[in-house]
């Protein structure tokens, strides 16, 4: 059994978080030994019981920025407390004696790396964001990564094609790059075929609520909705909150609804499976490059209509085969069209939904992630014996 040491500073808890949970709980414990270390004690800390963990505190400065934010500057920034947590690190993996580091996010690859070269430890970083300007990468926050990327033996595995070519452009100089998508379990009780059993239609948004998710999008759309006669009842759910400092903007999305009972926020959900159960149509907005939505291929899996935006990779996830809805990510009047032709046709919704699920089951399994996975890791530790 070979230890493997996972870094993440769990400040938010989003889709490469949610992934991640997922991923140490499915590791083959016969072959693998995981160890979690985080800056914070979150929900990925918080939600794992049968696995080493340990937090290292960070300071909450470099996060409190908001993910908008040049990232790398602020985490140099907080200077002196990195090299704290760095120190610590070190002492960490030379006790635990770890085969393997794996860091989850920016942050992460940066101080995984140099703690690495440093313990001459291999490194694999798994990459969720896509490095460019338009999710808040400047010409210092990639030259940064790049350095940090030549340090010793790195492997990464991006999260898709969108940020694998980010990647290639940006001339990262990682050892070795393979394409890696993240899995979703299939829902056992997606509703398929079969309508709610609640009078009306039922729409949902899910995420973090901040700017680059454009949660406002969807109110919008549907105060508009709203507004038609003839449709039957309908209902808007927005799940997902807001981190303190934006909070501000949760307050702003809830003035901008008004008093309207349709539109309905129902702040963290920890079951989204449940949660996703219950809508006929999942709607994604986000106006920035979003590498791989989670949340797209959890409500596919669940057996939902499915509208998102064209950001990142989510072509990659609704490919032409008629298994979901993209729009412009700014096209306020796009997105209201495909509502209202889903709204009008429940046939096209049953058709979506059926080869969404589809699709889902072939092509972005958890099965299928996890054994990819783990045949990257056993990869990784055979070249080391070499």
């Amino acid at each position: 059994m070979t230890k493997v040491l996972f870094l993440d500073q769990d400040y938010e808890y989003g889709g490469a978080q949610k992934v991640l949970l997922k991923t140490l709980e499915k590791l083959d414990r016969n072959k693998f030994e995981p160890c979690l270390i985080t800056g914070f004690k979150g929900r990925l800390y918080t939600g794992l019981d049968d696995i080493q963990k340990k937090v290292i505190g960070i300071p909450e400065t470099p996060f409190k920025l908001g993910r908008e934010s040049i990232r790398v500057k602020n985490l140099l920034f907080a200077g002196f407390f990195s090299l704290v947590f760095l120190f610590r690190l070190i002492i960490e993996i030379k006790k635990s004696g770890p085969k393997l580091i794996y860091t989850n996010t920016v942050e992460m690859h940066l101080l995984g790396s140099l703690a690495g070269f440093i313990s001459s430890t291999p490194v694999i970083w798994r990459v969720h964001d896509i490095m460019d300007s338009e999710a808040g990468f400047n010409n210092l926050s990639i030259k940064t990564i790049r350095f940090f990327s030549g340090l010793g033996k790195i492997t990464a595995l991006p999260v898709s094609g969108a940020v694998e070519e980010s990647m290639i452009e940006s001339s990262m100089k990682t050892k070795e790059i393979i394409k890696l998508y993240n899995g979703v379990e299939i829902d056992s009780n997606a509703r398929g075929k079969s309508e709610s059993k609640e009078p009306g239609i039922t729409l949902g948004w899910m995420g973090r609520v901040t700017e680059m998710k454009n949660p406002e999008m969807f109110i919008r759309a549907a105060l508009k909705i709203l507004d038609k006669p003839g449709y039957p009842p309908l209902r808007f759910l927005i799940a997902g909150e807001a981190l303190p400092e934006e909070a501000e903007l949760l307050e702003k999305l809830k003035l901008l609804a008004g008093e309207s009972k349709e539109i309905i926020f129902e702040g963290y959900v920890e079951n989204t499976d449940k949660w996703l159960r219950q809508l006929d149509i999942f709607v994604h907005t986000s106006y920035i490059a979003d590498s791989l939505p989670t949340s797209v291929m959890e409500a596919m899996s669940a057996g939902l209509a499915v509208i998102a935006a064209d950001t990142g990779g989510v072509k990659e996830i609704i490919n032409n085969r008629g298994c979901g809805i993209i729009y412009g990510p700014y096209d306020q009047d796009a997105l209201e069209g495909a509502i209202l032709s889903l709204l009008d046709n429940a046939k096209k919704r049953k058709e979506l939904a059926k080869e969404g699920r589809q699709h889902i089951k072939r092509k972005f399994s958890e099965e299928i992630y996890m054994e990819k996975f783990q045949a990257i890791l056993s990869s990784s530790l055979e070249q080391i014996k070499k």
